[in-house]
């Protein structure tokens, strides 16, 4: 008899446990999730400088196959209009004030016919989310409508990710927006100055030092170096800005 595979250790090590390393996109691309972050915490991922929780991977796992089902089962369920599902973004935004432009490659979950861009967020607590969305959120949203043609409002739903739908309680939250010009301005700046930043750096060979500093966002506040950066950087602690 073959030995059965043993899914769960597969799962662990494949995914849970994997490290997904450097972005390889060039300084002067960004996906849609990544420019919804902070300047610190957006080059952080561009040169994959710090840990992320296990638990956090996690709840990115078990997301990632909430959005599976959602891909092969939405686009059937509608009956007023046409729904595609992990919708491609590629779009470019000048930059004048630079010597290159921005681009910004992805996928969105949902966009119907009806011009309606739509994120899934599966998460572990819809609390925090209940009189608005995630600032990051929002701008990785507002970044779906920007680029997608026929697009003029973007919804994002977090669902606890107990896998519950109960719209009438705690365990849904939704937001319904249409494009902010103000918000996507301070997003592109944001990823100027990143890719401004980040194109010395490799020119420096000096990554593990960000150049930016902490700010009183979530992901700043739970910032977590990798080992072999704070080698690099020649500190044990405290984790955060090189001239601490």
């Amino acid at each position: 008899m073959t030995d059965p595979l043993r899914i769960h250790e597969m799962v662990e090590e494949e995914v849970i446990e994997k490290d997904y390393g450097r972005s390889v996109k060039p300084a002067n691309v960004f996906s849609p999730s990544m420019v919804g972050y902070c300047k610190r915490q957006m080059y952080n991922r561009k040169f994959s400088l710090t840990e992320m929780p296990r638990y956090v991977q996690g709840i990115l796992h078990a997301g990632t196959v909430n959005h599976f089902w959602l891909e092969y089962n939405l686009p059937g369920m509608a009956e007023d209009r046409s729904i595609s599902t992990e919708v491609r973004v590629r779009t470019r935004i000048p930059a004048p004030d630079c010597t290159f432009d921005l681009f910004v490659y992805g996928e969105a979950d949902v966009v119907d016919s009806k011009g309606n861009v739509y994120d899934h967020k599966f998460t572990g607590n819809t609390g925090y989310v209940v009189d608005e969305p995630k600032d990051k959120d929002k701008r990785q949203v507002n970044m779906y409508i920007y680029g997608l043609d026929g697009v003029d409002t973007g919804q994002l739903e977090y669902v606890q990710r107990d896998g519950t739908f109960h719209p009438t309680d705690s365990s849904v939250s939704v937001h319904t927006f249409e494009f902010d010009q103000e918000l996507f301005d301070d997003t592109v700046e944001n990823m100027k100055a990143v890719a401004e930043e980040v194109k010395l750096a490799e020119k420096t060979g000096t990554e593990y030092q960000n150049p930016f500093e902490k700010c009183d966002c979530y992901f700043c506040e739970k910032e977590t170096l990798k080992p072999e950066v704070k080698e690099e950087l020649d500190r044990d602690s405290p984790d955060g800005n090189i001239y601490d």
